[in-house]
């Protein structure tokens, strides 16, 4: 029977049917979905000014200038905030004055200028730079970074590109394996791969997405937060790495590889490049961390120990043959101990085997497990890239090395494993002024060898690095090294007495020859511009009762630079210093600003200023106000309690202190305060168990130790009181409160001689 026919009204014309979609275009759809919402999100993110600006300079424009400046935030790309550290100020004239020779320093902290930027390497050369020019002027562009190491110094070499420099001088190899992107920060088969690497640092620094991502993946670790610290090398205490481990081959193919980079991009730009071989300590600083061989079994430990104690005995009591021999039994069941290659290295020493010293020294180097120094390797890697490419090395390791008594490197130049003193930074500058004019013989002029020293005593004058700078330096470095990792390192007791003692005999110096006016006025007439010399000559003149004419001083600074972030800051100080708060804050918050901060960050940094000068009246009016604006900033809530607990307002010592424990369970700072709530409450046992708590978790806070020695004094624990009160001096030596506190019980306790000692000091350090 056939069908019947549709009628004609319920046949639909073709051009009615709904459009049939391809499998094909439907994967697209798919593909490109994502692929275009993700576009949209990065428009957005940078539509709202999110995120951290890319480049290593940044654009400033106002009052008819502009200017590159150096981006605060640059490191951040590469390590989170607690970890990262700011650049130095610079700022790039655009465009570069034809008569301007523009060199730009890479590197980590030694290339910085760690620990007082103020007399490093930077501006060492370019003073030494200046000297010897002919018709032209240098800036050394000081682009070097604390923790940083190849990974980052070859995205500012590519940034320097952009900004017309003449020479970049590259200053690196400590951090390879402890700076960001190193070995223990991903796995083997991640880290074997470059590319992975690249791909990872172009996520984060070029895409406002990616920022976004990883900012999100910190905020969520355990605690990751704004009230993380700054630790400097305690905060690498994990990254420890063997010898033998596969994954340095891959570091050190990674490091030869950037370096390779930073060449072909100055090349291709035109540009001279200038590789230093760092110089590192090895003959007064023994290794951060020591490990045995994998394979040595319970018994061989056992007997190589014994000849460890052995030679350790035999070396105290001088018998450096004796103790040479118990080592060779030791090296002879594992040669992979650090600790022990270095303990050989000292022996060689005394008995006069120089070379067998330095292979020792260079051992015990290779063979730390913390590997904060350059070794053998690195170094060879920088030579060898300068054989390659027909490129001039300057082998700072080596040149240093050949002027040392022994040729040994040593604290001759360093202050600690790979940071240089002020002669140290002067002979390292001096060797690149040399290699500079080289590649430069027109622009400048040969330096006079047979007058190093009388240069050597200019740049001191230059730099006004007299008494006072050289104490200050050595306070910072003996409060660096109460701390891990070089509270872990062989003789470290003996170490800290001896700094102890150089610390007194400096402090002496420096008030019998402190900085005169007259030497500050001419800096400051000579480098109007130089925010170094205009903050020492600031400072003198605020001490002086002068304070009005340092913020004039700085105002027409300020005038002549207006995008002088520096300048700024130290504008700011001067306003607070003559209590016009208002006005300090304005010129950090202020849309025009070279460095624009946050309310809240202006509030902390002019609070501790307030600290620092011990007007803690005006120190809890900002904190208030900052606790205000940003109620869980654990900072604001301790320095609060801390206000506090000096005006003896014990309801706000506990609820301050309280709130920040409520937050950070784990601050430091805050179970002080609370220990100091009840020591104000007369419960020195309750307060004990709070400064007890605070030792635990901060064995070297001298604050901790000092609280919990008066507490253990009151409740007639004397013997223990007085160790921690004596340890608290130990950890800050100019800690003087600390001294005149010691000195008065001491004499209270019958032990006057004592007493003097303490009180001799407390006289030495209170002005």
């Amino acid at each position: 029977m056939a069908k019947p026919k549709p009628s004609p009204s319920t046949v639909k014309p073709a051009a009615e049917r709904p459009p049939q979609i391809s499998l094909k275009t439907k994967l697209l759809a798919l593909i490109i979905s994502p692929v275009l919402f993700l576009l949209l999100m990065e428009l957005v993110l940078r539509l709202l000014g999110w995120g951290i600006p890319s480049r290593f300079w940044i654009p400033w424009s106002g009052q008819g200038q502009k200017v590159m400046l150096s981006n605060p935030e640059y490191c951040q790309h590469f390590v989170p905030k607690s970890l990262s550290r700011e650049p130095a100020f610079s700022a790039l004239a655009v465009p570069k004055p034809a008569t301007t020779r523009r060199v730009v320093v890479l590197g980590g902290s030694a290339a910085y200028g760690d620990p007082e930027v103020d007399y490093g390497f930077c501006r060492q050369l370019e003073f030494l730079l200046n000297d010897h020019a002919q018709g032209v002027r240098f800036e050394v562009i000081n682009a070097a970074v604390t923790s940083m190491n190849s990974h980052v110094a070859l995205r500012i070499a590519r940034d320097a590109m952009r900004h017309d420099p003449d020479l970049l001088l590259a200053f690196m190899g400590n951090n390879e394996v402890v700076g960001p992107y190193g070995p223990p920060t991903l796995s083997a088969s991640l880290y074997e791969k470059r590319w992975f690497i690249d791909l990872s640092i172009a996520a984060k620094q070029r895409l406002r997405l990616g920022q976004l991502i990883a900012h999100l993946a910190r905020r969520t670790q355990a605690g990751a937060d704004s009230n993380a610290e700054w630790l400097g090398m305690e905060a690498f205490l994990s990254q420890q790495i063997a010898a033998d481990s596969n994954k340095l081959t891959a570091c050190y193919r990674h490091f030869r590889e950037n370096l390779k980079d930073i060449v072909r991009s100055a090349y291709a730009g035109g540009i001279q490049v200038l590789f230093c071989v760092p110089p590192v300590n090895l003959q007064d600083c023994a290794p951060f961390a020591s490990r045995h061989r994998d394979d040595l079994t319970d018994e061989a430990l056992a007997l190589w120990d014994q000849h460890w104690q052995a030679g350790r005995a035999l070396e105290e009591a001088k018998d450096w043959q004796g103790a040479w021999d118990r080592y060779q039994q030791a090296v002879e069941l594992d040669d992979r101990y650090a600790d022990l290659r270095f303990s050989r290295g000292r022996c060689a020493v005394e008995l006069g085997r120089t070379e067998e010293a330095l292979a020792e020294f260079e051992a015990a180097r290779d063979l730390d497990s913390l590997r904060f120094r350059a070794d053998s390797q690195q170094q060879d890697i920088i030579r060898g890239i300068g054989t390659k490419i027909e490129l001039k090395v300057l082998d700072l390791q080596q040149e240093l090395q050949r002027t040392c008594d022994d040729g040994i490197l040593g604290q001759e130049y360093l202050v600690d494993h790979v940071h240089l003193n002020f002669n140290g930074n002067f002979q390292s500058a001096w060797l690149a002024l040399g290699r500079i004019q080289m590649l430069m013989p027109e622009e400048l002029t040969e330096p006079d060898e047979s007058a190093k020293s009388a240069w050597l005593m200019k740049t001191q004058e230059r730099l006004l690095y007299g008494s006072m700078g050289h104490y200050e330096t050595a306070l910072v470095m003996y409060q660096r090294k109460t701390r891990p990792p070089f509270a872990g390192q062989l003789g470290h007791e003996q170490e800290l007495a001896a700094l102890r003692d150089e610390l007194v005999h400096l402090r002496h110096r420096a008030k019998e020859v402190g900085l005169r006016e007259e030497s500050l006025v001419a800096a400051v007439t000579r480098y109007p511009d130089d925010m170094v010399m205009q903050r020492m000559y600031g400072q003198w003149l605020q001490r002086h009762g002068q304070g009005a004419k340092a913020l004039a001083d700085l105002q027409g600074v300020i005038q002549r630079r207006p995008f002088d972030a520096a300048a700024e800051q130290e504008l700011a100080r001067a306003y607070a210093y003559l209590g016009q708060r208002e006005e300090a804050l304005d010129v950090l918050t202020t849309k025009g600003a070279a460095r624009r901060y946050a309310d809240e960050e202006a509030l902390a940094q002019i609070g501790s200023f307030y600290i620092t000068l011990g007007r803690l009246t005006e120190a809890q009016w900002i904190f208030k106000e900052l606790h205000e604006r940003a109620p869980r900033r654990v900072d604001a809530l301790v320095n609060l309690a801390s206000a506090a607990s000096h005006s003896n307002n014990v309801l706000d010592i506990q609820r301050y202190a309280s709130l920040a424990l409520e937050i950070d369970p784990e601050s430091v700072q805050a179970m002080i305060c609370m220990g100091n709530y009840y020591a104000k409450t007369n419960d020195p046992q309750t307060a004990c168990t709070w400064f007890e708590r605070a030792v635990d978790k901060d064995p070297y806070h001298y604050l901790a130790h000092i609280s919990w020695g008066v507490q253990l004094l009151r409740c007639e624990q004397t013997q223990e009181g007085m160790m921690h009160m004596i340890k608290a001096m130990e950890l800050k030596p100019d800690f003087i409160e600390g001294y005149q506190l010691l000195a008065k019980l001491l004499q209270e306790g019958g032990r006057p001689e004592q007493a003097r000692h303490y009180q001799g000091l407390y006289e030495l350090f209170k002005n």
